[in-house]
């Protein structure tokens, strides 16, 4: 994925984006050179080798302020039970080219954002949500992202919910939050 436009935001967005897939290079290139220096027999009991690893982005959200990009990775070894992939979602202002948070797009305080999510993620997580403070993980960058019914929010799988569930996304309708303006969201470098 990468954005057409000449804008000056958008070469900042397609900058970012290239940060992304450059990462994901030079993680294969490091997980190739560690498969070919260890011998993985003893600890497995088979040839334990990876058989694939991929990453997909494509646009999940566009109107006139923002464009919201998800990362989908995946990752398969020989010999393993399953593959094991997740999502990384990412947001940016579509004036300014600059990553938002979830704390930049909101007027609400950390605390209110979290008293806010919790009750949804809380509804649907079939691990349940039984630790102290679990809820800060909620602002974690990679997990917020838009729809047009609400924010949404992002666990990957064995987070909060088993394999065969695969991750858990929960959409919090927009009229709950105090939304910042679009004019002031993005203006900060990450």
């Amino acid at each position: 994925v990468y954005l057409t436009g000449k804008s000056e935001a958008a070469l900042k967005i397609n900058e970012y984006l290239e940060e992304i897939y450059q990462s994901e290079q030079e993680y294969m290139a490091e997980l190739m050179d560690a498969v070919r220096d260890m011998s993985l027999d003893d600890l497995f009991g088979s040839d334990l080798t990876v058989v694939e690893d991929e990453l997909n982005l494509h646009i999940t959200y566009l109107d006139e302020n923002y464009i919201g990009v998800s990362a989908y990775w995946y990752e398969c070894w020989s010999g393993a039970a399953h593959g094991m992939y997740g999502n990384t979602e990412y947001v940016f202002s579509r004036s300014s080219g600059e990553r938002v948070l979830l704390t930049d797009y909101l007027e609400n305080s950390p605390e209110e954002i979290c008293s806010i999510i919790a009750p949804y993620v809380e509804a649907k997580a079939e691990w349940g949500t039984d630790e102290e403070g679990w809820e800060k993980i909620i602002l974690e960058e990679g997990r917020f992202y838009l729809t047009t019914e609400g924010i949404g929010i992002h666990f990957d799988t064995y987070e909060l919910t088993c394999y065969a569930s695969g991750g858990l996304d929960v959409v919090i309708p927009y009229e709950l939050f105090d939304l910042r303006d679009p004019v002031d969201v993005g203006l900060t470098s990450f």
